[in-house]
């Protein structure tokens, strides 16, 4: 496959660069080369290389950022996407766009794939918005997924990366321990879309590693693997005393599994296991 990645310097766009690189034709521009949000560029730049497939990863991960600047997040996740899946379409490819659990309002437990979504946030909106976006274009698929790891020690900037770094520190972590979320090991997830893309596979999927759990549980695995570290569980209001994350999250952001053929997503400390020697290395020199 030739395939065309948008947002590709982030943590998600170097994992599966390094992923479908191995057997396909990857080309991702920079934000100069191809800015999501600039019609004429996006459009050009899918023309110019012809891809069988447009991976839209480009977005605004910072919730408050979002919170405080809604106009940016919506020409992201909203415009962006309008941008890209009308340009793929042009050019005759599959569109996919990466979504977040963060659709939903956390109420309930889990969520399958046709639960009523019910946003909270700007990032949760307008990533609705775009996914809706992406429906518009007969080849599209929209891929939810939560708390994403496994981008490696240098472009890891999600939860392990700060632990790691408040643990090089000599830190204590303190980590949140009533709110519940799927993860999702990169590699894993990029397996699981090339099975879709491979089956000519079209609609909206949940993939994330089996098993759900608190931040404190995943950073208590972390740190046990890592062999070093000390965690503290601490409730959400803990981090509302220092106005760090003043965006409204889900208490739960666990999704139900897609039935993907090929494809047999694995527990989430199989996965979080495999990932840690990558920090072990470093933390040894």
């Amino acid at each position: 496959m030739r395939i065309f990645l948008l947002g590709g310097s982030g943590m998600i766009g170097h994992a599966f660069i390094k992923y479908f690189s191995a057997n396909h034709t990857v080309y991702a521009p920079s934000h100069k080369e191809a800015d999501v949000t600039r019609y004429v560029d996006v459009r050009e730049s899918i023309k110019n290389f012809a891809p069988d497939v447009v991976i839209n990863l480009a977005a605004l991960c910072d919730m408050e950022a979002c919170e405080l600047n809604p106009q940016k997040a919506l020409a992201i996740h909203a415009h962006g996407s309008a941008n890209a899946a009308l340009a793929a379409e042009r050019s005759n490819a599959t569109y996919v766009y990466l979504s977040s659990a963060c659709v939903f309002d956390g109420e309930d437990e889990a969520y399958s794939p046709v639960s009523l979504p019910r946003p909270i946030s700007i990032y949760g909106k307008t990533k609705l918005m775009g996914e809706n976006i992406a429906r518009s274009v007969a080849k599209h698929v929209v891929l939810r997924t939560e708390w994403c790891f496994g981008g490696g020690p240098e472009n890891d900037k999600k939860f392990l990366g700060k632990i790691y770094s408040q643990i090089l520190a000599g830190n204590k972590v303190y980590a949140v321990n009533d709110k519940y979320g799927s993860l999702s090991y990169l590699p894993d997830l990029a397996l699981a879309l090339e099975r879709i893309l491979e089956q000519g596979l079209f609609g909206t999927f949940h993939v994330c590693n089996t098993g759900s759990a608190t931040r404190q549980l995943i950073a208590e695995e972390f740190v046990r693997l890592l062999g070093k570290g000390e965690v503290i569980g601490v409730d959400s209001s803990y981090f509302e005393h220092f106005a760090i994350y003043t965006a409204p999250r889900p208490k739960y952001e666990i999704l139900f599994n897609s039935w993907i053929p090929g494809f047999t997503p694995r527990h989430w400390m199989d996965a979080l296991a495999e990932y840690v020697p990558e920090f072990q290395g470093l933390s040894e020199e």
